[in-house]
């Protein structure tokens, strides 16, 4: 685990988010950093456009590495 996944691990950690899939297949051999399956939410550390376009026409809730929206996007998520 890089140190940018384990300080976000540790932010995710400290605001109560259920703990990710770390390094998932989530399309086509293409890799999310942080992967919550059953939600649908993926988090890329870096940005890529083209594989954000991706994910999110295959139904994935796409999301930079910031603590407080992810877990805003789980809570939403569970809500419905």
């Amino acid at each position: 685990m890089t140190l940018a996944e384990r300080s976000l691990a540790g932010q995710l950690a400290a605001l109560g988010v259920p703990v990710p899939i770390v390094g998932a297949e989530v399309l086509d051999g293409q890799v999310g950093d942080f992967v919550w399956e059953d939600a649908r939410v993926v988090v890329l550390l870096e940005a890529d456009a083209e594989l954000e376009t991706e994910l999110a026409a295959a139904d994935w809730h796409v999301l930079g590495p910031t603590p407080e929206l992810i877990s805003q996007a789980l809570q939403q998520v569970g809500e419905r």
